[in-house]
Formats: C-alpha cells, sequence, structure tokens
C-alpha cells in the first residue's frame, strides 16, 4: 500500500484500467481496489509491481533525456 500511497492518482487510476478495475473514486478508494486486488484476487507480491512500475518510470525517463539530446544537438549544430 505504501507504494500506491506515493504514486500520483492518475498512474493508479491506469493501474485499475489495466487490470479491468473501477477507475473511479478518490485515491484512498483507488488504493483500497488496488490493494485487494493484489492481495485477494491475484496474491501478487506487491514488490513485483513495483519492480513494474519502476522500470515503466525508468523506460519513460530514458526517452524523455534522448529526446532533449535530439534537441540540444539539434540546436548545437544547426545554429539559427
Amino acid at each position: 500500500q505504501e507504494l500506491y500511497c506515493a504514486s500520483p492518482v492518475r498512474e493508479l487510476r491506469s493501474l485499475c484500467k489495466e487490470r479491468g478495475l473501477k477507475v473511479s473514486g478518490v485515491k484512498d478508494e483507488v488504493i483500497e481496489r488496488l490493494v485487494y486486488d493484489d492481495e485477494v484476487l491475484h496474491h501478487t507480491d506487491a514488490a513485483d509491481r513495483a519492480v513494474e512500475a519502476a522500470t515503466q518510470k525508468i523506460s519513460s525517463f530514458r526517452r524523455n533525456i534522448c529526446i532533449l539530446a535530439s534537441i540540444i544537438v539539434a540546436v548545437v549544430f544547426n545554429p539559427f
């Protein structure tokens, strides 16, 4: 549950959608659904989900760095 608390509600709702869970409600309700889904329905380890979420964030960060590097190269080597 602590891992979910640190995540933005937008990401939590996305997880709910992926799992076929109801996505509406306040953050605490969304977290409650995810925890219930983890513990009761799927018996999945929260650590595995945290690793998956972290991996997705790292991939997104890498993409953004590549885009930023491309922009910097374009500006440096193609001055206006």
